[in-house]
């Protein structure tokens, strides 16, 4: 059985690690968008599916170090309300989303976050005044993209920054509604065979790097004023959005 990573060269893998401890970096201090930060970089030299596996269990890792840091800023009732949604779309994302084609489902939805987080910046989002019932609805639209395209992350992200959670609160909801998706996810690619051994231990080789951007991440965290991190979480949401958008354009001319 050959090891997936054996193919590449040492200055590939070392540009991979440096990658992973700059974007865990900067995905710990606004607890959202590591995998669609990483991810056309590691499609530069693994397989789709590799990378795919890859980045299910490394944000699981990722979140699992942000979370005990936050987590008594954790909004019960609205979490509860978002994993509640989350669970409800999970299967019929499943069945519609896999009907479509990902190149346009994903033009779709990065231009949306893109128009989304335009208007959050300039505060011309309307703030829900009915939390949990909006939460409900931003879990279950998160699992119903997240399902199919793996590209849900920026829904939370953005309905945190609509309700104005401060930094402490965006942090704690979005790593702890992350984490609980993602081993769910986790739970279910092992049952169905997607996620083996090779899968698992080609993230594993990621860790130490993740783990050191983590820990750079919570040193930097508690010195970004509240202002300063609603920009930061906003410039994320472009960048990432922007990356995807340009990303599925190049692919279909």
């Amino acid at each position: 059985m050959e090891f997936p990573l054996t193919n590449l060269a040492l200055p590939e893998m070392i540009l991979l690690q440096l990658l992973v401890v700059a974007v865990s970096a900067a995905a710990g201090i606004v607890a959202f968008g590591f995998a669609m930060a990483v991810t056309p970089f590691f499609l530069i030299f693994l397989d789709a599916g590799l990378v795919i596996e890859m980045n299910i269990v490394l944000t699981a890792v990722l979140f699992a170090t942000v979370l005990p840091q936050v987590r008594r800023h954790i909004i019960p009732g609205t979490l509860a309300a978002m994993l509640l949604g989350g669970a409800l779309g999970i299967y019929p994302g499943l069945l519609v989303l896999q009907s479509l084609p990902n190149e346009a489902l994903s033009l779709i939805l990065t231009s949306v976050v893109i128009i989304t987080a335009l208007l959050a910046a300039f505060n011309r989002f309307p703030h829900f005044q009915r939390e949990k019932t909006a939460g409900g609805v931003v879990g279950f639209v998160f699992t119903f993209i997240n399902a199919g395209l793996a590209l849900g992350g920026p829904i939370p992200a953005l309905f945190g920054l609509n309700q104005g959670w401060l930094r402490d609160q965006m942090r704690a909801m979005l790593s702890s509604f992350f984490l609980v998706t993602g081993l769910a996810i986790i739970a279910a690619h092992v049952a169905s065979g997607r996620l083996g051994q090779q899968e698992f231990f080609s993230a594993v080789l990621f860790v130490p790097a993740l783990l050191l951007g983590s820990l750079i991440a919570s040193r930097l965290a508690g010195r970004v004023n509240e202002l300063l991190f609603r920009k930061l979480v906003v410039g994320v949401l472009l960048a990432t959005s922007f990356g995807i958008l340009g990303r599925e354009i190049a692919a279909a001319l």
